[in-house]
């Protein structure tokens, strides 16, 4: 596990403006809330950087804390509050003497690791389960050097646009190497099948349909509005309707005892298999990106064709699932597990997308600094469109 060195260096401030989350009473279920407070700085060392965040992005985890489930990060960290946020763009004021990944001036996405094994493999998260580590909701923030890397220079892209890469293209980047290639080891040396790729809404599912697209994959997403629908089709991705399916929601208890219940439900993923079946031409999908679990989790496992893949960096909807092993080994069904990005790889990341324009596409919102709350609403109550929604927290 990384430990960083604790020689304290002077900073020109040492408190700030920040949105901060409190410990739970023990015991509590009730959610928390953003509270607008003076923070005060961690104290840097020779390797740390004072910054200031520009743009962040809502990140599912925030929600995940602000409602306490599936754990209290505060208690977590042992900490009496917390300040959230682990992607976005800032703007690096000073540098301890020893920095190296960035000078002062520099424009910077944050990188997301808390801690990480030998190998490089995230373990804690960085703004969020990590202990001694603020995020950037906050007017000044102060961060190790390896939690930053400069964005291109000059960059063809907005940095409201790259404030969603760090969390959701840098997981989808390490996750789409690893279902890809294992795609292609179950084949003999030579030609392979290109996967199709589908998946339940989210930027990381999105990310990683853009990227099949890179490679020539065919792509398909569910998605439930208008505007991500119309925004797939303009990014060449088969779009899903959501709404064609209104009951899929799986309930193991009441598809045993409630007749009713089990008949709605059988309907809907009826009409969702169909769904799978045309986009696929009747193959199956190939690697499917389930990052909600519970209530789609046997949807997306019948979804799946021979030698399918089920991929998941996320749990929106529980930690815990089921299911039938026989099944799985006959149809030769893999499933991958992704917990962020080496730093590495994330490096290559953002080489790539700058070449490519790999990027959370243009949002039409941006909240402003004392609408963070009303963001963190809107996303608990999936009243955003957009894959990123971004946030402003100092002028550009």
């Amino acid at each position: 596990m990384t430990r960083l060195a604790n020689t304290a260096t002077r900073i020109s401030t040492t408190t700030t403006e920040a949105w901060v989350l409190r410990r739970g009473e023990k015991g509590t279920t009730s959610a928390g809330v953003l509270e607008k407070a003076t923070y005060q700085l961690p104290a840097m060392t020779e390797r740390h950087v004072l910054a200031e965040p520009i743009y962040g992005t809502w990140e599912a985890n925030m929600t995940h804390c602000l409602q306490r489930s599936p754990i209290d990060v505060c208690r977590i960290r042992r900490e009496e509050a917390v300040v959230l946020g682990n992607a976005g763009v800032v703007r690096i004021l000073e540098t301890g003497s020893a920095v190296t990944t960035c000078r002062s001036g520099d424009m910077c996405l944050l990188v997301p690791i808390g801690s990480e094994d030998e190998y490089g493999h995230m373990i804690k998260v960085f703004g969020y389960d990590a202990p001694n580590m603020m995020g950037l909701l906050a007017k000044r923030a102060v961060f190790h050097e390896l939690n930053v890397t400069p964005i291109p220079y000059p960059t063809r892209y907005s940095y409201a646009r790259w404030a969603g890469f760090p969390v959701r293209y840098g997981t989808a980047w390490e996750n789409w190497k690893l279902c890809y290639n294992v795609w292609r080891a179950q084949f003999d040396l030579g030609d392979f099948p290109p996967p199709h790729v589908s998946g339940w809404g989210g930027a990381v599912s999105l990310a990683m349909a853009q990227l099949a697209q890179h490679f020539d994959c065919p792509a398909s997403l569910v998605a439930s509005n208008d505007y991500r629908l119309n925004l797939l089709r303009k990014l060449g991705i088969t779009p899903i309707d959501r709404r064609k399916f209104p009951d899929l929601h799986f309930d193991e208890q009441r598809f045993e005892a409630d007749r009713a219940y089990r008949a709605q439900y059988l309907q809907s993923e009826k009409a969702f298999l169909e769904e799978i079946d045309n986009v696929t031409h009747g193959q199956g999908v190939s690697i499917f990106v389930d990052n909600i679990g519970g209530p789609v989790f046997r949807a997306g496992l019948r979804a799946l064709g021979r030698l399918g893949i089920i991929t998941t960096s996320g749990w929106k909807h529980g930690k815990h699932l089921s299911y039938d092993r026989t099944a799985a080994t006959v149809n030769r069904h893999i499933f991958l597990h992704v917990h962020g990005c080496r730093r590495s790889e994330g490096l290559a990341a953002v080489q790539f997308a700058e070449e490519h324009g790999w990027l959370p596409p243009d949002g039409d919102q941006v909240y402003a600094w004392d609408e963070v709350p009303k963001l963190a609403a809107d996303y608990a109550a999936n009243k955003t469109d957009s894959y990123a929604p971004v946030f402003q927290v100092n002028p550009l």
